[in-house]
């Protein structure tokens, strides 16, 4: 995930790209919190991977930009 993330980044800037992980996780654990069934929890367990390795970079990124 960190070369896709990465480009894009380079493309949008931080704020949408970390608006977009935030959603995502919120998305992630809302399903995973409500699955009744193992193949939903583990889509909700992706979903949460996914947002939180793409905010994770987007914080480092903002951070190496505005901070010496």
């Amino acid at each position: 995930m960190q070369i896709p993330v990465g480009v894009i980044l380079d493309k949008y800037g931080v704020r949408v790209p970390l608006l977009a992980a935030v959603i995502i996780c919120t998305i992630g654990t809302a399903t995973m919190a409500s699955a009744l069934y193992f193949p939903i929890a583990l889509l909700g367990r992706l979903l949460i991977g996914f947002g939180a390795a793409f905010a994770v970079l987007s914080s480092l990124n903002f951070t190496a930009a505005n901070f010496s």
